[in-house]
């Protein structure tokens, strides 16, 4: 650790519980910044405590009192620097934040500010990443303490110590574990018990009815939840993050009940009086009506979502909504026979954001469709150098244009060159799987078919093609069998030709859950 001046030196605060398997990757991402680790345990059964000491951190034994706040304000009292990064095991840094870190105050002229730094789950799944914004970066100050027993905050003591509070464009990386149903589990148990504790000793306060509201979505109570977030929206300032959260919290647990597609609808026309443009509730929205067969409102949602659709940073939210609405949005118009504008849509969005490899798959996979090979090359050039096996998955986009042409025989060699040349990406199985079909030869494509639905579990086109070459098994399919599954459509586009709806882009797993207490 270095030895800066004491006004640059940097305490990384923590409090843990049972975390050793979590806790070695934490501190390692810090320790190049740290000058000082404090870590106060609220009674470990593991080796926590030995892990936090083999990197030199001052391991503070803690009661725990069913109160988050007071482990904290424990822990900050062990403090000696005069700025804290508070992080849970689990958590990570990458080198370049971390430098961002430790440059911010280094060039802080004063410790007027506190700084609002994104929190990430990474993504699970077909479920996308997600991200809150919470100051987790905050100077020492004798009037800056958490409040609260569950959901704890500094927020309350910066506006009494009169400090600002300000953006940091540093991302802390969740562990997947936050995804381990017995963990959100005994997480939504242990909020829904804190939570109804703080309600009897202080008053029934809008955040504490959502964090029921998500326990209780956690556990699959889904009458329970809603009427928790309803409570809370009757208690909630018009326009605050609280409500925000309630309606989302709604729209969500309704996911759990069968045939709410009217009434989601409904909650977010509600929810759209008073935040008009919310990327979420816009993207939603489109989901809802697209699955009610409504496609021309389902594409202008998504258009109003991709030009006009905001985020509030201090709720839980899809960290790439704008992309999903993207492509959503360049769906819809195929749907509706307008391919040149769900080209161009694509288009424009890959110049505005260059880095988006979700929106560059779905315009190769376009181009693909319409055997525009040139186009679909030129796209994959545009793919990240690292992008795995990317010369073999080049072979097997020459053979998917073909394919889309119907012209098997050429297809087939390119794509088995593809295939053999180590390239296990969807584009690379679907359509070889697809060729071998069309060719008749069936027993080669059930094994192509069967990594596929290894590598997308969840993907309708591949669940479609598995189950039309495993059902009947005792009847061989040839050439004019008509079990035929659609080949000149894209992944996404399958889902809506079978029926099935674009998902809600809502975090469909309890952000309660995802509040990082890590014990």
């Amino acid at each position: 650790m270095s030895e800066p001046a004491k006004s640059n030196r940097l305490t990384v605060a923590m409090i843990v519980r049972d975390a050793e398997d979590l806790l070695r990757d934490s501190l390692e991402s810090i320790q190049s910044i740290a000058d000082e680790i404090v870590i106060t345990d609220t009674g470990s059964a593991d080796k926590s405590i030995d892990v936090g000491k083999s990197f030199g951190a001052t391991v503070v034994e803690c009661e725990w009192k069913d109160d988050f706040s007071a482990a904290r304000n424990a822990c900050l009292s062990r403090v000696t620097s005069d700025w804290v990064l508070w992080l849970d095991a689990g958590d990570r840094l990458s080198a370049d934040d971390a430098a961002l870190v430790r440059q911010q105050i280094a060039e802080a002229p004063t410790r007027a500010s506190a700084y609002l730094m994104f929190v990430e789950i990474p993504p699970n799944g077909t479920n996308a990443a997600e991200r809150i914004a919470q100051v987790r970066l905050a100077p020492k100050h004798p009037l800056i303490r958490f409040s609260g027993r569950v959901r704890e905050s500094l927020l309350d003591s910066l506006t009494t110590a009169q400090v600002g509070i300000e953006p940091l464009e540093v991302c802390i990386r969740r562990s997947s574990k936050e995804h381990d149903l017995d963990v959100k589990t005994a997480k939504a148990k242990r909020n829904i018990r804190l939570a109804e504790v703080e309600i009897r000793d202080t008053a029934m306060r809008p955040e504490l009815l959502n964090c029921l509201g998500d326990a209780f979505q956690t556990l699959e109570d889904h009458d329970r939840s809603i009427q928790f977030f309803r409570h809370s929206l009757q208690a909630c300032q018009v326009g605050s993050p609280d409500m925000l959260e309630a309606y989302y919290g709604i729209i969500t647990s309704l996911d759990g009940k069968p045939g709410q597609g009217d009434e989601q609808i409904a909650i977010c026309m509600q929810a759209l009086e008073a935040f008009p443009m919310d990327a979420q509730l816009l993207c939603a929205m489109g989901g809802y009506l697209q699955a009610q067969g409504q496609t021309e409102l389902a594409m202008k949602a998504y258009q109003t979502t991709c030009k006009h659709g905001q985020i509030n940073p201090g709720v839980w939210h899809v960290s790439n909504i704008h992309e999903i609405a993207t492509v959503c949005c360049s769906l819809t118009l195929q749907l509706l026979g307008r391919n040149e504008e769900a080209v161009q849509t694509l288009v424009d969005a890959t110049a505005i954001d260059p880095q988006s490899l979700r929106i560059r798959r779905h315009l190769l996979e376009l181009y693909i469709q319409s055997g525009q090979r040139g186009d679909a090359l030129k796209q994959l050039d545009q793919f990240p150098a690292e992008f795995p096996n990317r010369n073999a998955l080049r072979s097997a986009v020459r053979g998917a244009c073909m394919a889309a042409a119907n012209n098997w025989i050429a297809a087939k060699a390119y794509l088995k060159t593809g295939y053999n040349a180590g390239s296990r990406d969807p584009i690379c199985l679907r359509w070889y799987a697809t060729t071998l079909i069309a060719s008749g030869e069936i027993e080669e494509a059930t094994p192509i078919v069967d990594e596929w639905i290894q590598i997308e579990p969840s993907s309708a086109a591949a669940q479609q093609m598995h189950q039309m070459l495993h059902q009947d098994d005792e009847k061989p399919i040839g050439e004019g069998d008509q079990r035929q599954v659609r080949i000149d459509a894209s992944e996404s586009q399958q889902s809506h030709l079978t029926g099935a709806p674009i998902s809600s882009p809502l975090p469909h797993a309890s952000p309660a859950s995802r509040i990082p207490h890590q014990r």
